[in-house]
């Protein structure tokens, strides 16, 4: 025998003792608003009550009816609610704005991207990003290597493709070295970002800016549009998609790799880092990198289920992609060689092009 029964669905509420109902609580619409209906001592008693007024009944007749009292800042909490929906109306149709103007702009400036579909098929490519563990790498023989921004400092690598997102205020060295590079006939891309990016980074006094439009004149450099859209989209057909803009030159070049259809592509100086130049790069494995790196690994193995992804020394990354190690990274880390049962993937510094010849 049930003597005390309670039923909470959302709103809804019932209570019963030995099966009679002695409250009932429900949600009802009135006068084009909603209100809270309670009823106590088997409908003897109810209430209906919104934010602005509460009336109470005793069998049926209405006995009381009270009305909240309006403060000022009941006022002007809806006005600054209604001021801040108008806020980000305007925002949001900005932001579509600026998406029109990249979606526009890629029919134009990406056309000669298509050349480069599928163009390493079959291949390994490797990206090289600016952390400290780049410099444990040794070129594998054959294969293709993209570069970011000051990695064009790494000498024994000679970049095919080089890929830089800003124009660094702060770092004019670095923006003639980058002009200068010559690498292996080296294909450079510098980004155009849309206006909404540019002004978040001015907000955030952040001392990067768009190309000078001096730099697309040279005939070894091609534009790619950044779409700054609150939709993370990984591009995928980039002869007539924007790149997706993930807030650093990385994703942006690994949006080009996976364009080109690799065999392989191995991850170097990928730490999850702060800065374009490995001198002033800061190690610090943020979430906020992370995610977007398992973002990565969703997207390609959906969509490029036959390309294999492999982080060289990883720090940031260990445990995301398949872990190899070069000899010389493991001299220095010694420890990594003294965690019991876990197997040590070695990348052997001489592979070719036909495989990464792996040692444990």
């Amino acid at each position: 025998m049930i003597i005390y029964k309670e039923i909470e669905n959302g709103w809804d509420k019932k209570i019963n003792i030995l099966g009679l109902r002695v409250y009932k609580r429900s949600l009802i619409e009135s006068n084009g608003g909603y209100w809270c209906k309670q009823k106590y001592l088997f409908g003897l008693f109810r209430t209906i009550e919104n934010k602005n007024e509460k009336k109470y009944f005793i069998c049926g007749i209405k006995v009381w009816q009270k009305s909240k009292k309006v403060t000022y800042d009941m006022i002007m909490d809806v006005v600054n609610e209604k001021e801040k929906r108008v806020v980000r109306i305007q925002n949001r149709m900005q932001d579509l704005y600026y998406d029109m103007q990249v979606l526009s702009q890629v029919q134009t400036l990406h056309k000669p991207y298509l050349k480069y579909k599928r163009i390493n098929e079959g291949k390994d490519v490797v990206l090289v990003a600016t952390g400290p563990t780049n410099i444990y790498y040794t070129p594998i023989e054959n294969a293709v290597h993209v570069g970011i921004n000051a990695a064009i400092y790494l000498e024994d690598i000679k970049f095919n493709y080089l890929f830089a997102n800003d124009y660094f205020l702060t770092n004019q060295k670095l923006n003639e070295d980058i002009d200068k590079y010559i690498g292996n006939n080296c294909q450079k891309f510098f980004a155009i970002p849309s206006e909404h990016r540019l002004k978040i980074n001015q907000n955030n006094g952040m001392p990067i800016e768009r190309h000078p439009q001096y730099r697309f004149y040279n005939e070894n450099v091609l534009p790619y549009c950044l779409l700054d859209s609150k939709e993370k989209k990984w591009a995928v057909n980039i002869e007539c998609e924007p790149f997706g803009d993930f807030g650093g030159t990385a994703f942006s070049a690994l949006q080009f790799i996976c364009y080109t259809n690799p065999k392989r592509i191995y991850l170097v100086g990928c730490d999850c880092g702060t800065s374009y130049s490995p001198s002033a790069c800061r190690v610090d494995n943020y979430n906020h990198h992370i995610k977007l790196w398992e973002s990565f690994r969703n997207f390609i193995s959906t969509v490029y289920p036959n390309t294999e992804v492999i982080s060289v020394n990883p720090i940031g990354l260990k445990g995301i992609f398949k872990d190899v190690y070069t000899n010389s990274y493991l001299e220095q880390n010694p420890d990594l060689r003294q965690n019991p049962g876990e197997d040590i993937c070695i990348l052997n510094e001489c592979a070719n092009g036909d495989d990464y010849l792996l040692s444990v």
